[in-house]
Order: C-alpha cells, then sequence, then structure tokens
C-alpha cells in the first residue's frame, strides 16, 4: 500500500465512522424529525420557525425559552442528516479512486510493452528494473572510511560501516529493492547548504518514490544521539519527515538491530 493509499484509506475509515454514528444517533427530543429549521433575524435577535413536510407554506413559531430542546433537536437532525449525505459522498469518492488509481500506471505501461519496442524508447516514467540496473549502480565518491575501521562487506561487495548496515544492505539486496549507500544529499541549512549521506537511498516498489534510511546504532552513546538530533532537524528543516519519507532504525549494545525488525519498515513503505 502506497502512502496516498494509506492516507485515503485512513480517510475513507474516518468518513465510514462518522456514517456508523450519525446512524446509531437517534435520540430525538421533539417527536417531529421530518421538519426544517428556520431561523431569522428580527431586529438583532434569531427568531425560530419550524416547516413541516406535509405542509411547506405553513411555518411554526418555537420559542426558545419553552421549546429549547425541540429546536435543538430539529437542528442537530438537520445537520446529521447532511453529515450522512457528504459521508457517504466522500467514502465513495474514496473508494472509487482506490480502485482506479495505480501511482505506478506509467511504469506499468513501459514495464509492459514488447522487449523490440521498449528497445526503441527512452522512457519518460522508467520501470522498476531501471532502478536496480541503473540508478543503483551510478558511480558516486563513497564516504570516507578511517584505515581503523574494521573491513565490513555487503553481498554486493560494497563497504560499509557496522554489522548492522551490512544486514539492512544485504536485506535490501535479497528483497530486489534498488539502493545506494551513503549516496550524497545536498539540503538546506539555515542560510547555507549541507550535504548529509543517509546510511542507504532506496527508491520504493510501491510508488517509485526516493526514501531515506537512517540506522541509529549508538543510542546508548549521549555524543552520538546528539549528532543524530542535529541530523534530524536537518531532514525535518528540509520537509523530510521522520514516518514519511524518512525511516529510522535503532539500536543499542544490548538490542541489536536483526532482520525481524527491518521486514515490517519494508513491507509498509517499499515492497
Amino acid at each position: 500500500m502506497t502512502r496516498l493509499q494509506r492516507i485515503l484509506t485512513h480517510q475513507k475509515q474516518h468518513w465510514d465512522q462518522l456514517l456508523q454514528a450519525a446512524a446509531q444517533n437517534d435520540t430525538a427530543v421533539c417527536p417531529q424529525t421530518e421538519q426544517h429549521l428556520i431561523i431569522r433575524n428580527v431586529n438583532g435577535s434569531p427568531r425560530y420557525y419550524v416547516r413541516n413536510n406535509e405542509n411547506p407554506r405553513r411555518e411554526k413559531y418555537l420559542s426558545m425559552k419553552k421549546d429549547s430542546a425541540c429546536i435543538q433537536t430539529i437542528a442537530q437532525k438537520s445537520y446529521e442528516q447532511q453529515l450522512l449525505q457528504t459521508a457517504q459522498k466522500q467514502s465513495a469518492l474514496i473508494s472509487g479512486f482506490l480502485a482506479a488509481y495505480s501511482e505506478t500506471a506509467g511504469a506499468d505501461l513501459y514495464a509492459g510493452l514488447r522487449d523490440e519496442r521498449r528497445a526503441l524508447i527512452t522512457p519518460l516514467e522508467p520501470d522498476y528494473r531501471y532502478y536496480l540496473e541503473v540508478w543503483a549502480n551510478v558511480p558516486y565518491e563513497p564516504g570516507f572510511f578511517d584505515e581503523h575501521m574494521p573491513l565490513i562487506t555487503t553481498e554486493r561487495n560494497e563497504r560499509v560501516r557496522s554489522k548492522s548496515e551490512k544486514i539492512a544492505a544485504d536485506l535490501y539486496l535479497r528483497r530486489q529493492l534498488a539502493y545506494r549507500y551513503e549516496y550524497p544529499l545536498v539540503l538546506r541549512d539555515g542560510d547555507h547548504m549541507v550535504t548529509l549521506r543517509p546510511d542507504f537511498t532506496v527508491v520504493s516498489r510501491q510508488d517509485l518514490c526516493i526514501y531515506y534510511h537512517e540506522h541509529l546504532g549508538s543510542m546508548d552513546d549521549p555524543k552520538y544521539v546528539n549528532s543524530a538530533l542535529e541530523r534530524l532537524r536537518i531532514y525535518i528543516s528540509n520537509g523530510i519527515f521522520p514516518g514519511d519519507r524518512l525511516l529510522l532504525t535503532f539500536e543499542t549494545k544490548q538490542r541489536p538491530l536483526n532482520d525481524q525488525q527491518l521486514l515490517p519498515l519494508l513491507h509498509r513503505y517499499l515492497l
């Protein structure tokens, strides 16, 4: 399920809950439910009248002192009927949209062409095969490794900084997710630009959107935590929010990272 589908599904649940609440709320104080409340301003004060559906030309005056419960009930009923209609319309619109819309329709169109035809075309929206074969293999200058750091390599034969990053990289590879390790990302920080290197830059199979995965691997080190918070501040100030396009994983010495912690994240955002 893509980000847009999650948002719309949540909105549909909201409207459906309102439908249930409005349908169950049938505690009328005034027995006449098929009535319309009319409010007129007379000399700066509201006057209340009720009109019956059976005789729409006839209006009956209601006093707020004597008939306040009836006035409020008719107003509430009218509001709930309008809310029911609105909720039904919105829920149906979302259902129709979700049934028809595909965020990868353009890529799917290209992927569905015969090989001979694809060879003649430069796609405006590439399919996921492009990200696996081309995008993931773009050459770039890797980050600096201190000579005293242990040599840890992934199944793709790239050097990473920790066993946990190797776990993540190898899982991405096995799940055929296109990723780049520590690919430079230039962001604004106040009046100047800074270059961050997210641990992983990953393309989602769901919607072909780019996500940034930061693994915060020393959360029991206060100095490391302060540095991580500073990086998060920069991400957020550039509109890259945790749980949206920024995926975060954590570990301490007592709680190391493993595949089972990563898989729910992958299924929600990437697979």
